[in-house]
């Protein structure tokens, strides 16, 4: 039994000398850390900060945007420094945090990234609408309820429709993650992607299933134009474009030029982006 006490003080005072403090510095803003003039020093990033040894504490200064890590024997210190800009939408962000639960905020790889457990997706909207407003990049690594993955799904995924030629793959855990072809003109719809605290990932094409898009058109036509376009009205609805209406360039030409005429209305368009050889369902 004492055995077992002893071991438990150990893990528990060994623990304690593993510990780690973050700073989020503005451009020419300070801090002053208690370190020793003596003691075993390593900075790493010291080229985003300003550094003048007082003695007894340590005067920290940021300097230029970026990351930068003070290791000591018994403690390390992270520094992110922004500049004003970004410095103003993170204290935007924090302030929102504070009314919201199970969320943290922090810096990964000099992004803004959100932790923890994310429990109500309007928590989310709300981070989005700071961050559109702004222009501003961040990262959702927080765990996300069921409920919260369920409103997402239906929030973004019609957001991918325009992403590009063929449907990118998107998880949620273990955070929102888009898995697209690497093609030079989605970059703009990355960046706005990202601002939905998304991270974009390249995935070769072998990875994706064919797919092709189609473009559906609902019409009121004349019963003259109804042969032209495929229409039988016996027995149950049937449709069918002929051959050479494939192009959709020629059949918009079609449906334009019978318009025109007074033949036929287009009510409604959509598209939709099916693989090839599945079921592909259209619901409105």
């Amino acid at each position: 039994m004492k055995l077992k006490i002893f071991m438990a003080i150990a893990i528990s005072f060994f623990s304690l000398n593993i510990l780690a403090e973050n700073y989020i510095l503005q451009l020419g803003q300070s801090i002053r850390l208690p370190l020793k003039s003596y003691e075993k020093i390593s900075i790493s990033g010291n080229q985003n900060i300003y550094w003048h040894d007082l003695g007894s504490k340590l005067k920290i200064t940021g300097k230029t945007e970026g990351s930068s890590t003070i290791e000591t024997p018994t403690k390390i210190y992270t520094i992110q420094v922004l500049n004003n800009a970004n410095y103003k939408v993170y204290k935007q962000l924090k302030n929102l945090l504070s009314r919201m639960k199970g969320l943290h905020i922090g810096f990964e790889n000099d992004v803004l990234t959100f932790t923890g457990r994310m429990y109500r997706f309007k928590d989310w909207l709300s981070i989005n609408k700071i961050a559109k407003s702004n222009n501003f990049h961040y990262l959702i690594k927080a765990q996300l309820d069921k409920d919260v993955i369920k409103d997402a799904l239906n929030y973004y995924k019609p957001k991918l429709k325009f992403y590009s030629d063929q449907l990118p793959k998107i998880n949620f855990s273990p955070g929102p993650t888009i898995y697209r072809l690497n093609k030079k003109n989605s970059k703009q719809l990355d960046y706005q992607f990202q601002q939905y605290g998304f991270q974009i990932t390249n995935q070769d094409s072998s990875e994706i299933e064919q797919q092709v898009r189609l473009k559906l058109y609902f019409v009121e036509v004349s019963n003259a134009e109804q042969t032209r376009l495929g229409i039988s009205w016996v027995g149950a609805f049937q449709a069918k474009v002929y051959k050479k209406f494939i192009d959709n360039t020629s059949f918009e030409g079609f449906l334009n030029q019978i318009s025109t005429h007074g033949s036929a209305s287009v009510k409604y368009t959509t598209e939709l982006l099916c693989e090839i050889n599945s079921e592909c369902e259209f619901k409105e």
